[in-house]
């Protein structure tokens, strides 16, 4: 333990608690956000953007900080995603949000028109695509990350999570300068 601090939090499971509230938030909220749309359409496939500035803008209201990410940026896809990210004692926790994965899921009557396969088939965890496709959140790291972006492309590709989100912080910032 390197303070009281850390001792105590451990003891009375504070992190745990705080942990597991703010992640109940993030999912609450990524729900409502859903059922929003399913109230005028029969699934969220292509509604990305709609619902990351929902869900963003909710996330902001509660100040948990979170990430806009265009996957066209990184694999060539038109697809925008969120990583919400919060700190729980000395561990900073990230999550994908993305509750329109389901449009890369095989189904009936739907097809692939960019892609070569579907990026929910090529997802080597596939916890991972349960929890998008439930709940449209799942916890994050690098191994994760680079599994989710690997599926959108045929490309070998291996991207460091914390160097990608500032890449994305700077190229925000630099837009807003521009304007």
């Amino acid at each position: 333990m390197d303070n009281i601090y850390d001792f105590y939090s451990s003891i009375l499971n504070i992190d745990n608690k705080e942990d597991r509230m703010t992640l109940n938030l993030i999912k609450t909220i990524t729900k409502e956000e859903m059922d929003k749309i399913l109230t005028i359409s029969s699934d969220t496939d292509g509604y990305c953007k709609i619902l990351a500035s929902q869900i963003g803008n909710r996330l902001n209201e509660y100040g948990i900080h979170h990430y806009w990410i265009d996957l066209e940026d990184l694999v060539k896809v038109d697809h925008t995603v969120l990583i919400a990210e919060y700190k729980t004692g000395n561990t900073i926790k990230r999550y994908l949000i993305d509750p329109s994965f389901s449009q890369f899921n095989k189904r009936e009557s739907h097809y692939l028109l960019s892609l070569s396969q579907w990026p929910s088939e090529k997802i080597k965890d596939q916890g991972m695509v349960r929890d998008l496709l439930q709940e449209g959140i799942t916890l994050i790291d690098d191994v994760r990350w680079t599994d989710y972006l690997q599926a959108f492309t045929n490309q070998k590709i291996n991207v460091n999570l914390a160097e990608c989100l500032l890449d994305n912080s700077l190229r925000y910032i630099s837009s807003k300068n521009k304007k």
